[in-house]
């Protein structure tokens, strides 16, 4: 969804949620009635030009073209004649958005380039900011991405140097856009973050709407359903509170396409034909152009083919007056695998060349990819192998370059960021304190992490150390068991030689004990032989 910047944003002095709301849009036209200046009455114009419904804004800026371009040249002064001019490119502008709206692409452009030269003569920044915006916007939709960039570049350096926040955020967004067509989705949601970012700190529905239903598309191209849900029903309930009927189709359209993804037909494609009838209303050619694809996408799910060739045909019909080059790319692919699927292979390939011819100009990675899927099955039933292998080569290889793994990291790193930065920046002096808070938790986490890397480092040596001295001492435990054996056997050995030594001395004491008292028992006692020498001396 890209965004229209408009010159009324510089000096926005109500929140964007009071345009649209009657009693402010009454207020102003009872102010209108009552201005006695016509500085005053282009002032007053100007918001009814932004405000007011489908129906009455262009009125309003018809009468704020007329009244500037009839006081330009009567003007006294020469700051009155630049404020008039001022009020000129406005509605040179205004008239430039509703010729976009109708698809006229050349009108819409030519208004804007008049408005943009204006502009660059009174030295608006703001003013030339705008139309260099929504001239990118133009270019962006008729597939030239090379001046889409060119413009939408310069326009974000000027913003970037105003105090312009709503302009800078739609800025952002355009941005998001091209990157996504080309497939650069970690650049693509990055800017949809920031613009999302800063259109929730304005409190500006439209940027919200815009934001979340391009963030909710990525993540279904990630194959993040339920994320995408989420975020395309958060876009429709605000659009739906602020009665936004484009952003309402937008929002629905997005639904349908999910649901089809999930192969619930009926229920997609109520979607899509709420979402027509709402385009319808507001003539929205492009839109219905889109609408017209998708119900000739569940038509063919259906496998009702011949309405969904009839649909298709709608598609490109309007796409090519309205000269969307992308939408003639995706309504000629989808008319190539009908024809294929009717049996009528060369129809299809007529379709389908055309597609990857016009995708290559482009450069649209998916749009190649499509293309060349078709084509490849084309040849396949024609047997043309050689053309058919060509074309599912080029499938693959584009195919990698939509969905590589990097690409998807990066995505979900800038949604992780996102969430942390809307937390911590709900005021700057907040923002302020959450940043120191967090340098120092992270400088004390470092510092933790480092005694912590210490410590384990500590432990780690001295388990080491431990388990050297636990091996050591489990050597001299080993030893010291085996000396402590040697010696208790050897005691154990002495203790029985010692044994046997007693055993031998007892042994011979008691020989000797039995020789003595054998020798006793055999000599006569002492008194025996004194005796007997008494008696002999006496004979």
């Amino acid at each position: 969804m890209k965004f229209r910047v408009s010159l009324l944003a510089v000096f926005f002095f109500f929140t964007a949620h009071l345009f649209g709301q009657d009693p402010y849009i009454d207020s102003l036209k009872l102010a209108l009635k009552t201005a006695k200046h016509d500085t005053t009455r282009c002032y007053i114009l100007t918001y009814l030009s932004e405000g007011a419904s489908d129906k009455e804004w262009p009125i309003f800026n018809e009468q704020l073209k007329n009244l500037s371009e009839k006081n330009i040249a009567t003007a006294q002064t020469k700051d009155l004649k630049e404020t008039y001019l001022y009020y000129y490119a406005t509605s040179l502008n205004n008239i430039a958005y509703l010729a976009e709206q109708q698809g006229d692409y050349k009108k819409a452009l030519e208004y804007n380039l008049k408005s943009l030269k204006i502009n660059e003569e009174i030295d608006s920044k703001s003013g030339t900011a705008s139309s260099l915006n929504n001239i990118g916007a133009i270019y962006d939709n008729q597939g030239d991405i090379s001046k889409a960039l060119e413009y939408y570049q310069k326009s974000l350096e000027i913003l970037k140097n105003l105090d312009n926040k709503k302009s800078l955020a739609y800025a952002f967004n355009n941005l998001g856009t091209v990157y996504d067509n080309l497939g650069d989705i970690p650049k693509a949601l990055d800017y949809y973050l920031k613009s999302l970012k800063i259109s929730e700190k304005i409190n500006d529905a439209f940027g919200i709407e815009g934001s979340l239903n391009n963030i909710a598309d990525v993540y279904r191209r990630n194959g993040e359903i339920e994320k995408a849900l989420e975020f395309h029903f958060k876009s429709l309930k605000l659009s739906e509170k602020n009665d936004d009927k484009k952003a309402i189709g937008f929002s629905l359209t997005n639904i349908g396409v999910i649901y089809d993804s999930q192969n619930k037909f009926d229920l997609a494609l109520s979607y899509f034909e709420k979402s027509l009838k709402i385009k319808e209303a507001r003539h929205d050619k492009e839109g219905i152009a889109i609408s017209y694809n998708n119900i000739g996408n569940i038509y063919r799910s259906k496998h009702e083919l011949a309405k969904a060739l009839e649909y298709m045909n709608k598609s490109l019909a309007l796409h090519e007056e309205t000269q969307n080059k992308a939408g003639i790319v995706d309504a000629l692919n989808n008319i190539g695998i009908l024809h294929l699927n009717l049996g009528q292979p060369d129809e299809g390939l007529t379709y389908a060349k055309r597609a990857l011819q016009m995708a290559n100009e482009l450069a649209f990675p998916g749009s190649i990819k499509n293309a060349a899927d078709i084509l490849s099955r084309i040849y396949t039933s024609q047997r043309k192998f050689k053309e058919a292998y060509e074309m599912y080569d080029l499938q693959i290889k584009t195919d990698e370059s939509l969905h590589n793994a990097k690409s998807k990291k990066a995505a979900i790193q800038s949604q992780f960021k996102y969430q942390y930065e809307k937390q911590a920046a709900k005021d700057s002096v907040a923002h302020a304190k959450e940043t120191e808070i967090k340098n120092i938790a992270i400088q004390k986490q470092e510092l933790e992490l480092e005694n912590k890397h210490k410590t384990q480092y500590a432990l780690y040596g001295g388990l080491v150390l431990v388990l050297v001295f636990a091996g050591f001492m489990f050597n001299r435990f080993k030893i010291t068991q085996k000396q402590k054996l040697v010696i208790e056997l050897k005691e154990k050995e002495t203790q029985n030689q010692k044994l046997i030594i007693e055993e031998k001395q007892k042994e011979i004491l008691d020989s000797i004990n039995y020789a003595k008292r054998i020798q006793l028992a055999q000599m006569p006692s002492e008194k025996y032989v004194s005796r007997n020498l008494t008696r002999l001396k006496k004979n």
